[in-house]
């Protein structure tokens, strides 16, 4: 029975492990959406997450933390949703990220291109969000308002 004791602790450890890991990329990520409210200055009700699914539906609104999904390679991905509002006009992007835990911080990739940031401090998350206002306003100088009627989504990032 030892050897089966050693592996009770061994599946307690891990799993253990695996909370921790959640509860660290979890909590990074509420901090970067908390920086990122004070980089762009939005209104509370501007950002928004999704349960990532095979089927999206942009109605299906979600916390931060129902939105996170554990992948194989180690990441958690997320959509989430930052709507701009004004009084004629609504347009809202969405945007994919995913975030890894590493030996000394965290690996971001933001949007389907993936691009990648290694966050070590709270100084290393301004390029992502320059990243992300970026995309945002090239789109918009770019492509303007090119979508479709039925298609809720004013840009992917």
């Amino acid at each position: 029975m030892a050897k089966y004791d050693d592996l009770c602790e061994l599946s307690k450890a891990a799993l253990n492990r695996y909370t921790q890991y959640t509860t660290d990329c979890y909590e990074f990520a509420s901090s970067f959406f908390n920086g990122m409210k004070d980089y762009f200055n939005y209104p509370e009700d501007a950002l928004g997450f999704y349960p990532v699914t095979d089927t999206f539906d942009v109605s299906e609104l979600c916390t931060l933390h129902d939105s996170m999904q554990h992948c194989p390679d180690g990441f958690f991905e997320l959509y989430f949703s930052l709507t701009l509002k004004q009084p004629s006009l609504e347009d809202t992007i969405l945007a994919a990220m995913r975030v890894r835990k590493n030996t000394d911080g965290f690996i971001v990739r933001l949007g389907m291109s993936r691009h990648e940031f290694e966050i070590h401090s709270k100084e290393d998350l301004t390029p992502a969000y320059d990243y992300i206002f970026d995309a945002i306003k090239n789109y918009y100088e770019r492509d303007g308002f090119i979508k479709s009627a039925s298609n809720t989504i004013g840009f992917a990032l």
